[in-house]
């Protein structure tokens, strides 16, 4: 498939999608203190990004050539490891030294208006109630002593952390984050799944009314986010380069 026949089939939201999770990582990388750079093309860290964030994003699918030869650049000036976050899933990186690690599919769904957020679902506002989120968002998969979420997050007005509270902490949650044209949803956790879905998407649309929802997943969480009322638009593909 040739760069511009690939463009052709890419859905409008497939870009905002992007766009978006782009917004969610200068997010998360603001608050960490690092710098990063956005052109037409990508996004990029300049120093190495936070655990389960990619070093550069791809924006659109009509760069190709440029997508490649920045990609290229990386794996020749960074140790590995290295992800990329290929957002329309057009692009070969296997040359580069890069494998696939997960493939997902960008998702939407129209706003949900809502007067009021979920039964026991806050915006959280504290250091401590922060710190109990994401130890229920990590689980057993979070580096030891390594936060991905600092503090700074709760002053940022583009994020807002949610959470179920469950016990003495939280049992679900995810994270909106705001853009020009829809509001993100990611870091959606908890049980039954689908109706942490289905509270999500009512949360986003009290927070954010007018606003449709984008996000990505895969798996048992996609199926879950099209139960709640989200189609599937578009694929993605993430690659780390692991070898020197």
């Amino acid at each position: 498939m040739t760069a511009q026949a690939g463009s052709a089939a890419i859905d409008a939201r497939a870009r905002i999608a992007a766009a978006n999770n782009a917004d969610l990582c200068a997010a998360v990388f603001d608050a960490h203190g690092l710098r990063w750079h956005r052109d037409r093309w990508h996004f990029r860290a300049d120093a190495r990004p936070p655990a389960y964030y990619p070093q550069l994003v791809t924006l659109t699918p009509d760069a190709a050539a440029e997508s490649v030869a920045a990609i290229g650049a990386l794996a020749r000036d960074l140790p590995p490891p290295i992800a990329v976050k290929d957002s329309f899933a057009t692009l070969d990186l296997g040359p580069l030294g890069f494998e696939p690690l997960f493939d997902a599919s960008w998702i939407w769904a129209a706003s949900a208006p809502s007067a009021d957020l979920p039964a026991a679902w806050e915006v959280l506002r504290s250091p401590a109630d922060l710190a109990l989120w994401e130890a229920a968002w990590a689980g057993d998969d979070a580096p030891p002593a390594t936060r991905i979420f600092p503090d700074a997050i709760l002053a940022d007005p583009r994020l807002m952390v949610l959470g179920r509270r469950g016990g003495a902490g939280f049992d679900g949650g995810c994270i909106l984050n705001r853009s020009a044209g829809a509001i993100g949803l990611s870091n959606v956790h908890g049980a039954p799944l689908g109706a942490i879905f289905d509270a999500s998407l009512a949360a986003a649309g009290a927070l954010a009314p007018g606003l449709p929802v984008t996000g990505y997943e895969g798996g048992d969480a996609l199926s879950a986010a099209i139960d709640a009322g989200c189609v599937a638009v578009g694929p993605l593909r993430v690659w780390l380069r692991t070898g020197g």
